[in-house]
């Protein structure tokens, strides 16, 4: 039997197998998983310049071919990583969105403010009144019910409607009226404004010191419509109307103030209206004040010269009485005092009576 050739070294020995390539990944990835965001661009502008840099190997460790796996029970979890520390480029990139989110948010938040001021400012004006109907709660329309004929009920109807139209005339025409007295008003209260602003701006370019010269309690004269709705009227918003009224208003002025007591005299109540009774105590008190102040204009616009006396009135040619009124005759009617001053063209008791007119309706509106 013949002997056998001993093996050789490469048939006993096993073939050993070579070792695996370690596990590698991208540098962005890298940078990613280390947290480094200024790795990451570096990289990631080296891939866009297609010049990538050499992968990096994984930090896990692989197991060793061949051994063996350990069991579960000796497996230990593993130990968790610490945080990597952050670096000063990543605080500051932080930094600088959360400010900007913060900002975004701010502006954000103010324009919402600004648009709901808007909103608030341009609220829709209330809707206007509706035109009157000519309905009166006090005349209810007719019912069919309220009628055995239908007939009838529309004879009613008829009848009813006729009364609707001329309320709702009646009612317009007033509101007309009213509303041609009102801007009839308006333009008579600013001619006469203007005429008194014209006045004193003419005594204040012929003495530039005329405006200074006047007393505190001249210069707190108002006239009746300078008041406040609501607010009391007195005799020195008489005297104050009376002034808007008069042709000579700087002279009257300039003469209160430098008589106070010709004002004081006005505003005080007189006694014998004193020992009125109340309820016509403003009507004389008004009627005085209005008569007075004539009294006042007329002396200041009286000429200054000397008058010359009136001649003694001529011999009668005749002796005899007047004559007797018979029974026949009868007596001359009474004339209104405002058309007897129109007809003998006496204007000054005119504007008096025309005054105390005005001054009692104002008097009565408070």
């Amino acid at each position: 039997m013949s002997e056998q050739a001993p093996p050789t070294v490469s048939e006993t020995t096993a073939p050993v197998p070579a070792p695996a390539a370690p596990e590698t990944q991208p540098a962005t990835q890298a940078a990613v998983t280390a947290g480094s965001t200024r790795d990451y661009r570096v990289a990631r502008r080296a891939e866009r310049s297609g010049k990538p840099f050499n992968p990096v190997p994984l930090t896990a460790p692989t197991a060793a071919p061949g051994a063996s796996a350990p069991s579960p029970a000796a497996e230990t979890p593993p130990a968790s990583p610490a945080p990597p520390r952050p670096r000063r480029e990543d605080t500051y990139i932080s930094d600088r969105i959360r400010e900007g989110v913060e900002r975004g948010t701010a502006e954000i938040r103010s324009e919402i403010e600004r648009l709901k001021q808007q909103v608030q400012a341009h609220t829709p004006a209330p809707e206007a009144p509706k035109p009157y109907d000519g309905t009166d709660p006090s005349d209810p329309k007719p019912a069919p019910d309220d009628f055995d004929d239908f007939n009838k009920y529309l004879d009613a109807r008829d009848i009813w409607n006729e009364r609707r139209v001329e309320r709702k005339q009646s009612h317009t025409v007033e509101g007309t009226r009213r509303a041609q007295a009102h801007e009839e008003l308006t333009a008579a209260q600013q001619t006469r404004v203007q005429k008194f602003a014209d006045q004193i701006q003419t005594a204040s370019t012929a003495d530039p010191e005329f405006a200074n010269r006047l007393t505190p309690e001249v210069r707190a004269l108002r006239p009746f419509a300078a008041l406040a709705p609501g607010e009391p009227g007195g005799p020195d918003n008489v005297v104050a109307d009376q002034l808007f009224d008069s042709p000579i208003a700087p002279q009257v002025l300039r003469h209160f103030s430098e008589h106070p007591e010709a004002l004081a005299r006005l505003i005080a109540m007189p006694t014998e209206i004193q020992a009125m009774p109340q309820r016509v105590r403003t009507h004389h008190h008004v009627q005085w004040i209005v008569k007075e102040f004539g009294k006042i204009e007329a002396a200041l616009s009286a000429p200054t010269t000397t008058e010359t006396p009136a001649p003694a009135p001529s011999k009668p040619l005749t002796q005899a009485p007047p004559p007797a009124q018979t029974l026949g005759s009868r007596p001359a009617p009474a004339v209104d005092p405002k058309t007897a001053a129109v007809k003998s063209g006496n204007t000054q008791e005119y504007r008096e009576i025309r005054r105390r007119e005005r001054a009692e309706q104002m008097i009565g509106r408070r």
